[in-house]
């Protein structure tokens, strides 16, 4: 993304009123342990690597709504 990374993006997110409260699963071809943990430290609800099955990433997808409809 041009001039903003997506972990700029999270905080951001997170830092909006109720921001708390919405899934953000990271997507993305960074997949290196530092990535992964600084997704993590930043809000990051879920994390999937590209390329990634669309069976995996349905279900994340379906875990993440469910637990923030709960």
């Amino acid at each position: 993304m041009p001039g903003m990374e997506g972990f700029d993006i999270c905080v951001r997110l997170r830092e909006m009123p109720d921001g708390e409260r919405t899934p953000v699963l990271m997507m993305t071809s960074l997949d290196d342990k530092a990535s992964l943990d600084r997704a993590f430290s930043v809000g990051a609800s879920d994390y999937v690597t590209k390329p990634f099955h669309w069976s995996v990433l349905r279900e994340r997808v379906r875990d993440l709504l469910a637990q923030s409809t709960s």
